[in-house]
C-alpha cells in the first residue's frame, strides 16, 4: 500500500521549501529552491511573483519525485510564507508590480500619516504594528505614488494568495497572513472598514478571508501532473511562517516561548485569545480560530553577519545561516564565523553591537535606526566583533521577552529554530541571557512541519492542535551557566541605553545624508 505523506511547503524570504512528512512526523523528502530579492532604490526590496511561483514549482515538484521514489504519495499540500508582502493583479490574475516585501520601507511618510490619523485604535483591531513593513502603509504608497496601477488593478494580494490562485482558481486568503496587512479586524475576523475607508479601497479587491484550515482541491490539472502530483491532491490554505514556526516547535501552550534566527529574528508565544500590547510594540497574529500568537520579530540575522564577515576580510565561503541543513547551504563557512565569535568571552571584553543595520521593528519600530559597535579598543578582534554581533542580535530578541512577559506570563522552556539553533555557541548565549532551559527540536524547518501538522489538524488525523507537541521531537536540551547570565545580565541595561540615547540622532543622520547624497548628485551631473 502507498503510503500518504503532506507536503510542507514554506516560501521564505531567500529561497522555498518543501518538505514531505508522514503522519507521525518524520521528514521523507526535502528539496529547496532560490529566488532573488532586488533593491532597486534605498528601502525599496521587491521580489518577482513569477520567480517566487517557479521556484514553489520546482520545490514541489522534486520533493513530490523524491517521496514517490520512496513509494510515498502526496496526500496534501500545506502553504506557509513570509508575511507583509504585497503586490497588484489584473482581472486575469497577471501581476502588475513587483512585490514589496516585508522588508520594503519606502511607505516611511505614509505610515507616519496613519500613525497620526489612525492610531493605536487601528494597531489594537487589526494587531500589526504601526510600521512601514505593513501592507496597509505600501498600499498607501502605491495610492499616492502609482495611481494609475492602483486605480486600473483588480485587487491586492500577497506571495501565498497567487499561489492558492494559481492551484485552486479561487482568490482566497487566511486568517493568519490577513492579520499581517494592518487591514484586517482580528476581533471580527473581517477586513477592517476604517483602514479599507483610508486607502479608498473596496474589500472586493481584496481576497475572501477563510481560517487556516480551509481544505481545497487542485483545479489546475496539467499544473498538478507538471508537479508530480496525484489525482484528488488536496491543498490546505496553512497560515504565516511565524505562526507555523509556533506549531513546527510545538508551542501551542502558553507558558512556552518559540526563539527563531535564520535571516531575521522572532519571539513568540501562543495565547488563547487576541492580546495586543498598550504601547503597539508586539504583533498579534492568527493561528486559528482558537490559537493566537503573540511576540516581535527583529530585523537582525545571518545578514548581519554575512555583512561583518565581507567587511572584516573574512573568507569568500562565510555565509550566513538562514535556513535548514538543505541544498544551497554553506555549512563550512558558516562554522568557521561562530567558531571565530567563540573565540572571545561571554560580554565581548566589554563590546556591544546594536544590531540596527536595516532598522529595527519590534519592540522599537524604528526604520531609521543604524547599527552601532560601542566600546571598541585595541584589545577588540574579529572575534569579539562576531561574538557582538551575535550577542546584539540576542539582546535585540530578548527585549522583545521583557514586552510579552510584563503582562505577568510565566515562561519555562525555549524552542529554538531556525538556522541558527544548529550552532551549539548560540543555543548556549540564548540559553544563558534567558536563564532558563533551551529546548532544540529535531526538525529544523519549522514552518514547513508546522505547516504539515495544520494539515494533519485541518484532515483530521489530528484531532487537536494542542495535541501537536506530541509529533515534535527534541533533539537536545541545553541548561544556563550562571556565570555568563550575570555578565549578560549586566551589559543588557546598557544595550537598550544606547539605543535610547542615540535614537534621536538618526533622522538627523538621515537629513545630513539626503543632503549629501543630493549634492554628489549635482556635482556628477
Amino acid at each position: 500500500m502507498t503510503e500518504k505523506v503532506i507536503l510542507g511547503v514554506d516560501l521564505g524570504t531567500t529561497s522555498v521549501k518543501a518538505v514531505a512528512f508522514r503522519h507521525t512526523g518524520e521528514a521523507v523528502a526535502q528539496c529547496q529552491a532560490f529566488y532573488a530579492h532586488r533593491h532597486p532604490q534605498p528601502g525599496w526590496a521587491e521580489q518577482d511573483p513569477r520567480e517566487l511561483a517557479a521556484g514553489v514549482w520546482e520545490a514541489v515538484r522534486c520533493a513530490a519525485q523524491r517521496a514517490a521514489a520512496l513509494g510515498a504519495a502526496v496526500e496534501a499540500l500545506s502553504f506557509s510564507a513570509m508575511m507583509h508582502g504585497v503586490f497588484a493583479v489584473s482581472s486575469d490574475g497577471a501581476p502588475l508590480t513587483p512585490m514589496m516585501t516585508w522588508a520594503d520601507t519606502r511607505s516611511a511618510s505614509q505610515m507616519e500619516h496613519i500613525r497620526s490619523r489612525l492610531g493605536m485604535p487601528l494597531y489594537r483591531r487589526t494587531g500589526t504594528p504601526l510600521h512601514p513593513m505593513s501592507p496597509i502603509a505600501k498600499l498607501a504608497w502605491m495610492r499616492d505614488e502609482r495611481a494609475d496601477v492602483y486605480r486600473d488593478a483588480a485587487r491586492f494580494v500577497s506571495i501565498k494568495e497567487w499561489i492558492i490562485w494559481l492551484l485552486t482558481g479561487e482568490w482566497l486568503v487566511d486568517y493568519s497572513t490577513a492579520s499581517a496587512t494592518g487591514l484586517f479586524n482580528i476581533h471580527s475576523l473581517t477586513w477592517d472598514e476604517e483602514a479599507l475607508e483610508h486607502l479608498g479601497l473596496d474589500s472586493s479587491r481584496l481576497s475572501r478571508p477563510v481560517s487556516t484550515t480551509t481544505v481545497l482541491t487542485v483545479t489546475d490539472n496539467i499544473l498538478r501532473q507538471s508537479l508530480n502530483l496525484p489525482d484528488g491532491v488536496l491543498v490546505v490554505i496553512g497560515a504565516t511562517d511565524g505562526v507555523l514556526a509556533n506549531v513546527g516547535t510545538g508551542v501551542i501552550h502558553p507558558h512556552e516561548m518559540a526563539l527563531t534566527m535564520g535571516t531575521s529574528g522572532a519571539v513568540r508565544m501562543t495565547v488563547e485569545s487576541p492580546w495586543t500590547d498598550g504601547s503597539g510594540r508586539t504583533f498579534c497574529y492568527a493561528l486559528t480560530e482558537d490559537h493566537w500568537v503573540i511576540g516581535g520579530a527583529t530585523n537582525s540575522g545571518g545578514l548581519i553577519l554575512q555583512w561583518l564577515s565581507e567587511q572584516l576580510g573574512s573568507p569568500p565561503s562565510d555565509t550566513l545561516p538562514t535556513g535548514g541543513n538543505t541544498e544551497g547551504d554553506h555549512t563550512e563557512g558558516v562554522t568557521r564565523l561562530f567558531e571565530a565569535a567563540a573565540q572571545a568571552p561571554a560580554g565581548s571584553d566589554g563590546l556591544l553591537f546594536l544590531p540596527y543595520l536595516a532598522g529595527e521593528r519590534a519592540p522599537i519600530w524604528d526604520e531609521r535606526a543604524r547599527g552601532v559597535l560601542f566600546g571598541l579598543g585595541l584589545h577588540h578582534t574579529r572575534a569579539h566583533m562576531i561574538r557582538a554581533a551575535l550577542e546584539g542580535m540576542a539582546y535585540a530578541l530578548y527585549s522583545v521577552y521583557e514586552v510579552l512577559t510584563a503582562q505577568g506570563s510565566e515562561i519555562r522552556a525555549i524552542k529554538a529554530s531556525g538556522g541558527f539553533a544548529r550552532s551549539p555557541l548560540w543555543r548556549g548565549l540564548i540559553c544563558d541571557l534567558f536563564g532558563m532551559e533551551l529546548h532544540a527540536p529535531a526538525i529544523e524547518e519549522a514552518s514547513c512541519f508546522g505547516a504539515a501538522v495544520l494539515a494533519l489538524h485541518a484532515l483530521g488525523y489530528l484531532e487537536r492542535l494542542a495535541d501537536a507537541g506530541r509529533l515534535v521531537r527534541i533533539a537536545g536540551v541545553q541548561s544556563p551557566h550562571a556565570g555568563n547570565t550575570e555578565t549578560y545580565r549586566s551589559y543588557y541595561p546598557l544595550f537598550r541605553r544606547l539605543y535610547d540615547q542615540t535614537k534621536d540622532s538618526y533622522g538627523e543622520l538621515g537629513t545630513l545624508m539626503a543632503r549629501s547624497n543630493s549634492s554628489v548628485g549635482r556635482q556628477n551631473r
